[in-house]
C-alpha cells in the first residue's frame, strides 16, 4: 500500500495577482507519473500558508489548493486529503501584541505547566487560519490549539497525521533559539493507542529554531514517536535520516519555499511516496523550470525507514539525575555555536572486532568489522557480550548508548561499575543491586523492579578489571552478580584475562572456548577508521546549524577537521579515538591552542599528555616540572635504551644527573607518578614509555629546546633517514615544537637531496615528448553524478578497507655501504614534504619571505623530480616493461590474445603514469595550502609559470569548494591542448572536484563538456590520427 505525499511549505499568499497562483496546475502535474501506484493522496502544507494571517489570504489559500487538489482528483480515482499546520506567517500581529509577547516569553519559564490562559491569548492571532483549516481539512480525531491527530485508513492501514502548532509563541521578528513547546503535555496521549503503521508529524519550524531548554529532550520524543517529520520555514528543500541514539531512526523533509516573494522565479516542492507494506519511502524535488517545474534531484532507490510496531518503552523511566548522566560526553566540550554538548549529538557508534578472528593470519579468512550498533539487539537471551578496548577507547559511553536503546525498547538495564564490585557475599550483591535500581529507576521504582520479568533485566557492567578484587575473586563475584539477570555486557581493558570469568581455571582453558561454551561474545572496540571519523566530524559540525549553512562550506570544515586529525594523530603512533578527535575539533574551532605555537597537532598531544598527568594526580602548578623532567627522560632514553627501554638502576641514575644539572626531584615519587599517568611502564625490571605518541612528543619536545651540538647531530641524522619510524616521527614532533629557522634550513637540505641527479619536470610538450605517446593511451574519465557526501562515504569505506595497520615506515637506516632504495627515498621526500609543510603553516611569522620562498620552491621541485624518476625509468626500457606486463596479464588470463594483453598494457602504464603525475602534483601543493602563505606560493608560481607549476596551483584551487577556476583552467587548456599529460593531469582534478564538492549546474556543464566526462565528443576533443598510439589532444576553441 503506497501513500503520496505532495509536500508544500511557506507560500505566502497576499494578493490575487500572487505569481505562485496561476501554477497549481503546473504543480499538481508533477505528481501524474507516481499515481498508478498510489492507495491515497496526501497534501501536506507545513506552515506559512498566508503571508500575515488575513482572512483575504486564506481565501486565496483554500482556492489555490482546491485547484491542485481537484487537478490530481481528475487524474485518478483515490481519495486525496489537505492536512497543514501553522506557520508564524499565518499568525495576524495587527494590533497590540504587548500582552501577547510577554506571555510568549513566559511561556518556556512555565515549562508543561504553562496555563490553558496562556496557549488562549497566544493563539489567538491564528484565528482566521484556524477557519481556514476547519475549511480545507477534515475533522482532527484528537487534539487541542497545539496538537492535533489525524488519522487515514488505507486498505486496512492507519496512517496517523500529528500537526503541531510551533508558532504559537511565535513574533513578529522571529529569533533563532526562542520557540518553546510543551511537548510533555502529548507523551502520554501519543502512545495510548496503539502505534499506527505510519505516524507523519507536520511542523513549521526545524528544531533549530526552539529554545534550548528542552529541545533535546524535545526532538528525541518527536524521533521515537514519528516515521517522518516535515517541516518548513528554512526554504531549503531536503531529505535526511537521522538516526538517533537513543531513539532510533527518524526522517526529515524539509520543504522549499514555494513562493518567495521577492524573486519569483524562486519555487519548489517535494514529493513523497511511502510504500507501508515494506517500510520504504522515495523522495524527490522539484524546483521552478521555465513555466512549469523539474525534478532536480531523486533518491537513487527506495530507503528504508523505521517500522515503529517493534519499538515498545519500558514501563519504568530512569530518573532526571541517571538521564543526565547518560547525556554526558565524558569531558567538558565548549562547541563554537554556544550549544552545550551531549552525547547523543555526537555518538558514533565505534566498530568491532571479533576477539576471535582478529588475530586470523589469513585476511581472506577473517570477518570483517561489525558496527556497535547491532548489538542493540535483545532478541538472544541468554547471550552475553564482552567488550574490549584500549583506556579512552569509548567503553564507558557506548555502554551508556546501548543500554539506553535497551530501555527505549522495553528492557530494564542496569549499570554498575566494576569497581563497585568488592565482595562476593550474597548481602553486598543484593545491596549494589538495590543501590543501582534506586539511583537509575528511583526509590519508588524499587519494588516494581524486583518484580519484574526476568528476561527484561539487563546488566551493563563497565570497567571489570577495575575491580578492587584480584581477577579470580573479580570474575567469581561476576558470576553471582549474573544471576539476576537474562543478559551480561560488560567492558574490559585490554588484554585482560578472560579465562576465569565464566568457569574453571586450574586447567588454564582456551579463553575463547571457554566463552564460546558460556554463549558469550568477545570484541575489541577499533580505533576510529576514516569511516566513522568522518561521521564525528560532520556530526560536530552540524551542531548549532539551523539548515541555511552552505552545504560546501560544511564538506570544506569537515575536509579541513580530517586534514588536521591524520596529521595530528601520526598513522601508528597514537590511536585514533572519539575524546581526543573532539578536543582536536573544540581547539582548532576556538582557536585554543595552549602555549604550543598555533599547533592544533602540538595542542592535540599536548591534551593527550596532560590528562595523562592528571590521572595521576599531578596538579596544575606542579603539571610544567612533571612534563620537562618526562622530556629530559626521553633522550635519555633515546641515548642510553636498548630498544626505547631502560633499567630501574638506569631510571634513578637519570634522576640523579637530571636533580644535578637542572631540577631537583625525588626518584620514587617521580617514578610513581609516571606509571600513575601510564605514561611509563614496567615490565619486570625494564622501564618504557606507554605510548609511542608519549615518547615521540617528549624527544621532539626536547629536540626542540635543546642546543646541544648532539641534538642537532641526531636531528640531522633524522632528516638524511626520515624513511626510518623513529627519525620520521620524532622530527614531525619537533617540527610541531620548534620555530628555529635552522630546523627548515635541514628540511630544505633534506628535499634537494632526493633524486638530485635529476632535474624537475615542467611537463612541457618538449619536457615530456618521450612519455606523452604512453599517456596518451589512458581513457577518458567519466563522471557519474552522484552526492559529494555519499562519494566520501565511499571513499572512506575504501581507505578503511585498505588500511593493513602497516606504515612502511623501517626499523632502521640501512647500512653505510646500502644506499636507499626508490621506495625508501620516495618515503623520505613525502616525509620531507609534510614536515616542510608544518613548519611553514604553523610557524610562518618566523620565517622570511625569502626563506619562505626557498623552502616552497624546494617541495615543489622535490616532488616534481619525483615524477622525473617514474618517467625515466618508462622512457628507458618501454619495450621491455611492455613486454613483461603483457606476458603477465597473458599468463593470467589464457584466453587473452597478444594484441589484447598489448592493448591493456599499453591501457595500464598510461594510467600509472597519469594516475603518479596527478598524485604528485596534488601532494605538492595539499601542504602548502594554507592561506597565511597563499601570496608566498604565488610569488613562487611566478618567478617560474612552468605547466607543473601552474598544475599545483589549479590543484589546490580545486582542493577548496567554490567556483571553477575556469579562466585559468581554459587559458591552460588553451596552451597546453596537444599536451597529453598535462591534459590527462588537468582532467583527474577536475573530475575529484566535481565528486568532491557541490558545484554549480554551469560549472559541472562546463567540466564535463569541456573534459569528455560524458564520453562525448565536446569543445576539448582527442583526436586520432593515423597509426597506434597517435591519439593526442586538440583544443578547439
Amino acid at each position: 500500500m503506497t501513500v503520496l505525499i505532495l509536500h508544500l511549505s511557506d507560500i505566502h499568499i497576499d494578493r490575487s495577482d500572487d505569481h505562485i497562483l496561476s501554477k497549481a496546475e503546473k504543480i499538481a502535474a508533477c505528481t501524474y507519473v507516481h499515481l498508478p501506484a498510489a492507495n491515497h493522496v496526501v497534501i501536506l502544507v507545513s506552515g506559512d500558508i498566508a503571508q500575515s494571517g488575513r482572512q483575504s489570504q486564506y481565501l486565496l489559500a483554500e482556492q489555490f489548493i482546491e485547484k491542485i487538489k481537484a487537478s490530481i482528483a481528475s487524474q485518478c480515482q483515490v481519495p486525496v486529503t489537505v492536512l497543514v499546520a501553522p506557520g508564524n506567517h499565518d499568525c495576524n500581529f495587527d494590533g497590540d501584541q504587548e500582552a501577547r509577547n510577554v506571555i510568549a516569553v513566559a511561556a518556556a519559564k512555565k515549562g508543561p505547566s504553562v496555563p490553558p490562559s496562556y496557549v488562549e491569548l497566544a493563539t489567538a492571532v491564528q484565528d482566521e487560519y484556524v477557519v481556514f483549516k476547519k475549511r480545507i481539512s477534515p475533522a482532527a480525531q484528537r487534539g487541542d490549539k497545539l496538537w492535533e491527530t489525524y488519522e487515514i485508513e488505507v486498505a486496512g492501514k492507519i496512517i496517523a497525521f500529528d500537526a503541531l502548532n510551533a508558532s504559537w509563541v511565535s513574533t513578529r521578528h522571529e529569533q533563532q533559539g526562542n520557540l518553546y513547546y510543551p511537548y510533555e503535555n502529548y507523551e502520554v496521549e501519543a502512545r495510548v493507542d496503539a502505534a499506527p503503521d505510519l505516524r507523519v508529524a507536520i511542523l513549521h519550524h526545524p528544531f533549530s529554531w526552539f529554545s534550548q531548554t528542552n529541545v533535546q529532550k524535545f526532538r528525541s520524543f518527536m524521533h521515537g514517536l514519528e516515521d517522518f517529520i516535515f517541516t518548513g520555514h528554512e526554504h531549503y528543500a531536503n531529505a535526511r535520516s537521522s538516526d538517533e541514539v537513543w531513539t532510533g531512526g527518524c526522517n526529515y523533509i524539509e520543504g522549499a519555499v514555494l513562493q518567495q516573494r521577492n524573486d519569483p522565479t524562486e519555487s519548489g516542492f517535494n514529493v513523497v511516496l511511502c510504500n507501508i507494506d515494506d517500510s520504504t519511502f522515495l523522495f524527490e524535488t522539484y524546483r521552478l523550470s521555465g513555466a512549469g517545474y523539474s525534478r532536480q534531484n531523486t533518491s537513487a532507490e527506495w530507503a528504508d525507514y523505521r517500522n515503529l510496531k517493534s519499538k515498545a518503552t519500558s514501563e519504568l523511566p530512569f530518573t532526571s539525575e541517571w538521564e543526565a548522566c547518560l547525556s554526558d560526553v565524558g569531558a567538558t566540550l565548549k562547541h563554537p555555536s554556544g550549544q552545550k554538548v551531549a552525547l547523543q549529538d555526537i555518538y558514533v557508534y565505534p566498530d568491532l572486532d571479533s576477539r576471535a578472528q582478529r588475530d586470523e593470519k589469513d585476511s581472506k579468512t577473517r570477518l570483517g568489522k561489525i558496527s556497535a550498533k547491532t548489538l542493540n539487539d535483545l532478541k538472544k537471551p541468554g547471550l552475553d557480550v564482552i567488550i574490549e578496548g584500549a583506556e579512552n577507547a569509548g567503553k564507558t559511553r557506548l555502554l551508556y548508548v546501548l543500554l539506553q536503546k535497551a530501555h527505549v525498547n522495553g528492557a530494564l538495564p542496569l549499570f554498575i561499575k566494576g569497581a563497585a564490585l568488592r565482595s562476593g557475599a550474597d548481602s553486598e550483591i543484593r545491596k549494589l543491586i538495590r543501590g543501582a535500581v534506586i539511583a537509575q529507576y528511583g526509590a519508588a521504582a524499587e519494588e516494581s523492579y524486583n518484580q519484574s520479568d526476568f528476561a527484561s533485566k539487563v546488566i551493563y557492567l563497565d570497567d571489570l578489571d577495575a575491580s578492587p578484587l584480584n581477577t579470580q575473586t573479580s570474575s567469581a563475584v561476576f558470576r553471582k552478580l549474573k544471576k539476576h539477570f537474562s543478559r551480561a555486557f560488560i567492558t574490559v581493558g585490554e588484554n585482560y584475562q578472560l579465562a576465569e570469568l565464566f568457569g574453571e581455571t586450574n586447567a588454564e582453558p582456551d579463553a575463547e572456548e571457554e566463552l564460546e561454551e558460556h554463549k558469550t561474545e568477545h570484541y575489541r572496540i577499533s580505533p576510529l577508521g576514516y569511516q566513522r571519523r568522518a561521521e564525528l566530524v560532520e556530526k560536530w559540525n552540524s551542531i548549532g546549524a539551523n539548515g541555511t549553512e552552505d552545504n560546501n562550506a560544511l564538506l570544506a570544515t569537515c575536509d579541513e577537521a580530517e586534514r588536521l586529525i591524520e596529521s595530528a594523530r601520526i598513522q601508528h603512533v597514537a590511536s585514533t579515538v572519539p575524546i581526543f578527535v573532539l578536543s582536536l575539533l573544540q581547539a582548532t574551532a576556538s582557536g585554543a591552542t595552549k602555549e604550543l605555537l598555533k599547533s592544533s597537532f602540538a595542542h592535540y598531544y599536548y591534551f593527550l599528555v596532560i590528562g595523562a598527568f592528571e590521572k595521576g594526580g599531578v596538579k596544575p602548578n606542579e603539571m610544567e616540572a612533571y612534563m620537562a623532567a618526562a622530556t629530559h627522560l626521553s633522550w635519555f632514553i633515546k641515548s642510553y635504551g636498548d630498544q626505547q627501554r631502560i633499567s630501574v638502576t638506569q631510571f634513578n641514575e637519570f634522576v640523579a644527573v637530571y636533580s644535578a644539572d637542572w631540577t631537583q626531584t625525588d626518584e620514587r615519587e617521580l617514578l610513581e607518578v609516571l606509571l600513575a599517568s601510564r605514561l611509563l611502564e614496567q615490565d619486570a625490571d625494564s622501564l618504557y614509555f606507554t605510548y609511542p605518541y608519549a615518547y615521540y612528543y617528549f624527544l621532539g619536545r626536547f629536540a626542540s629546546i635543546s642546543d646541544q651540538e648532539e641534538v642537532q647531530d641526531y636531528i640531522i641524522y633524522c632528516m638524511r633517514n626520515l624513511y626510518v619510524r623513529e627519525c620520521a616521527n620524532t622530527i614531525l614532533f619537533l617540527a610541531h615544537h620548534t620555530s628555529n629557522s635552522k630546523v627548515l634550513d635541514h628540511v630544505v637540505v633534506s628535499l634537494n637531496e632526493h633524486f638530485p641527479a635529476l632535474k624537475p619536470v615542467t611537463l612541457s610538450k618538449e619536457d615530456v615528448k618521450s612519455v606523452a605517446k604512453l599517456i596518451s593511451y589512458a581513457p577518458d574519465v567519466s563522471y557519474q553524478a552522484q552526492n559529494p557526501k555519499d562519494y566520501r562515504r565511499k571513499q572512506a569505506l575504501a581507505k578503511d578497507s585498505r588500511d593493513d595497520g602497516k606504515d612502511d615506515l623501517a626499523e632502521a637506516p640501512n647500512a653505510v655501504d646500502q644506499p636507499k632504495n626508490s621506495v625508501q627515498e620516495l618515503i623520505s621526500l613525502f616525509k620531507s614534504v609534510e614536515v616542510a609543510g608544518a613548519l611553514l603553516t604553523h610557524q610562518f611569522p618566523n620565517y622570511s619571505r625569502a626563506k619562505k620562498a626557498e623552502a616552497i620552491r624546494a617541495v615543489f621541485d622535490g616532488s616534481l623530480r619525483a615524477i622525473r624518476m617514474f618517467f625515466d625509468v618508462f622512457e628507458k626500457d618501454t619495450a621491455g616493461l611492455s613486454k613483461a606486463l603483457s606476458h603477465k596479464f597473458q599468463s593470467g588470463d589464457k584466453e587473452l590474445t597478444r594484441e589484447d594483453a598489448e592493448a591493456i598494457t599499453r591501457t595500464a602504464i598510461g594510467l600509472l603514469l597519469r594516475f603518479i603525475s596527478t598524485i604528485f602534483i596534488t601532494k605538492a601543493g595539499m601542504h602548502l595550502s594554507s592561506k597565511e602563505i597563499s601570496n608566498n606560493v604565488s610569488d613562487v608560481m611566478g618567478t617560474s609559470p612552468t605547466c607543473a607549476y601552474r598544475l599545483i596551483k589549479l590543484s589546490q584551487e580545486l582542493q577548496r569548494p567554490g567556483r571553477l577556476p575556469r579562466l585559468e583552467i581554459t587559458r591552460l587548456t588553451r596552451d597546453e591542448a596537444d599536451n597529453a599529460c598535462v591534459m590527462g593531469v588537468l582532467q583527474l582534478l577536475v573530475t575529484q572536484r566535481l565528486y568532491m564538492y557541490e558545484t554549480d549546474y554551469d560549472d559541472k556543464d562546463w567540466a564535463v563538456s569541456a573534459f569528455r566526462l560524458n564520453g562525448q565528443k565536446n569543445a576539448i576533443e582527442m583526436k586520432h590520427q593515423k597509426g597506434p598510439g597517435t591519439r593526442r589532444w586538440a583544443y578547439h576553441g
